[in-house]
């Protein structure tokens, strides 16, 4: 677990997650069809990398569907670590995100970024992994699937509003990326 949690008062998960959603529709309509599927979370030829189960001590791994976007946009924009961290302080309640390669999996495997939000009595983190697979042998560059972990009591709505909430900020940066907006 982090160390102290500094106590603010949540959001209206639900209004945000709702904002979100208004959002990530507004910047689809910009897109080509194709995008578009993805983004409603339609299947489409090269979505996503495989989940992978491991541990991380002191949290609890969950899957949730909300992820697979977030893992096609990002497998789209080019992102590293300082880009994680700028999403990340967009919410209000983030706590922080691990320096790169600090955080270990039970299967050995070292994430990029760690990026911690707080619960109401909990916290939700979300680990990103590297883009290693440059050739796009499985249709993405991502290593592996974005990994949701939680400590403490967490609602499922609030680790979901945090997915989608990453999913919207990551997709409107995609949107404003001229080289995304000229594929075909």
């Amino acid at each position: 677990m982090p160390k102290k949690l500094i106590r603010r008062p949540i959001p209206d998960v639900e209004a945000e997650y709702r904002e979100a959603e208004e959002k990530r529709c507004e910047l689809a309509s910009k897109l080509p069809e194709f995008y578009k599927m993805a983004s409603e979370g339609r299947s489409v030829p090269r979505l996503v990398k495989k989940k992978v189960k491991a541990d991380l001590k002191g949290y609890e791994q969950v899957e949730y569907e909300d992820v697979d976007p977030l893992n096609w946009v990002l497998g789209e924009v080019r992102y590293d670590g300082k880009f994680i961290e700028k999403i990340s302080k967009e919410f209000d309640n983030f706590m922080m995100v691990d320096k790169p390669g600090t955080t270990t999996t039970s299967d050995g495997y070292k994430w990029l970024r760690a990026a911690h939000f707080e619960a109401a009595e909990g916290v939700v983190v979300v680990l990103f992994p590297y883009k290693g697979d440059f050739e796009k042998k499985e249709d993405t560059q991502l290593d592996r699937s974005v990994t949701v972990y939680t400590a403490g009591k967490v609602e499922d709505l609030t680790a979901q509003h945090v997915l989608l909430k990453l999913y919207a900020l990551t997709f409107r940066e995609l949107v404003n990326d001229p080289k995304f907006l000229s594929k075909k």
